[in-house]
């Protein structure tokens, strides 16, 4: 009899040993596993988020004027949906990243145009004119309708005379008309008429070019 008893329990006494093994998991410690798993569901989702969003919207500057954000290439980076196979212009190739290329020139001529006087006639005008473009071009992916918006052709033809506005902005950088002094009343222009092939026919009160005095052919023929 005391050997059974003495069995049971040594039995028991062999189980409470294994249960005392186990670590004992507190409310605590359950709650960091849940916390734990709270960061890496967030972690998952963020990650997801990443993969699925455009590549542009990590450029988070759109509180900032859209002519002093950063110019970023990715979010304008998109060939047209019904991309022509030609201008139909002369020596004038399609462009495959026409909005990119585009605004990418643009934010160089307002970079270009600070080099100028801030009170000069043509950098107010063309800083009006480029950031009007320029809002176009950012609401609209569609290059037909930003044609039809801005109405200069087709958008390589926009390229283009913005390239050439870039070498404008270099010669007035030059030139400087802006110091002209203006012309008094009686005084000649910047161009002087010395060459008197030249002033012969300008009339300096009217100011005006008079044509030359042409003989009368009315009737008249040479063999007579």
């Amino acid at each position: 009899m005391f050997s059974r008893v003495g069995r049971s329990g040594l039995r028991l006494a062999r189980g409470a040993r294994l249960v005392s093994a186990f670590p004992k998991v507190s409310f605590s410690e359950k709650t960091d596993l849940e916390t734990k798993k709270e960061k890496t569901d967030a972690a998952q989702t963020q990650e997801t988020q990443r993969k699925e969003a455009k590549p542009w919207d990590e450029y988070d500057d759109s509180d900032l004027p859209l002519h002093e954000r950063e110019f970023n290439e990715l979010k304008y980076k998109q060939r047209p949906k019904n991309m022509k196979i030609s201008t139909g212009l002369v020596y004038m190739d399609v462009e495959p990243f026409p909005r990119m290329k585009l605004m990418k020139i643009y934010y160089i001529i307002l970079d270009k145009l600070k080099e100028l006087p801030k009170n000069a006639g043509y950098r107010v005008f063309v800083e009006e004119l480029t950031k009007y473009r320029m809002r176009i071009v950012e609401d609209n992916e569609d290059v037909d309708e930003i044609e039809r918006l801005i109405g200069f052709g087709c958008i390589e033809e926009l390229i283009d005379a913005a390239n050439h506005e870039i070498s404008c902005i270099r010669a007035m950088k030059i030139h400087k008309p802006w110091e002209a002094k203006p012309l008094l009343a009686g005084e000649e222009g910047m161009f002087e008429l010395d060459n008197d092939f030249i002033s012969a026919d300008f009339d300096k009160e009217t100011r005006q070019w008079q044509k030359p005095s042409r003989p009368k052919t009315a009737g008249f023929h040479p063999d007579n």
